[in-house]
């Protein structure tokens, strides 16, 4: 999880840094944002990032074309 925060912090989706030693997240600013159009903005980005992080999962999952057959060969060997 703490990758995953930090990736998020890096890329500017949250305010916040890491207590590396405590193990929790910290989180920065306290004005009032709802009086402009950031919290949409963070909102979005936010969506974004869990956005492409569900594609990147997904991409990673993926398996290369006709990655199967090659073992239905072997079985109808047989």
């Amino acid at each position: 999880m703490e990758s995953i925060a930090a990736k998020a912090i890096r890329d500017g989706v949250i305010d916040a840094s890491i207590d590396h030693v405590s193990g929790v997240l910290i989180s920065t600013g306290a004005h009032d944002t709802y009086s402009t159009l950031e919290p949409q903005a963070a909102f979005h980005k936010r969506i974004v990032f869990c956005l492409n992080l569900h594609n990147d999962a997904v991409k990673a999952m993926t398996y290369p074309p006709d990655a199967h057959k090659a073992s239905t060969r072997r079985f109808s060997n047989h």
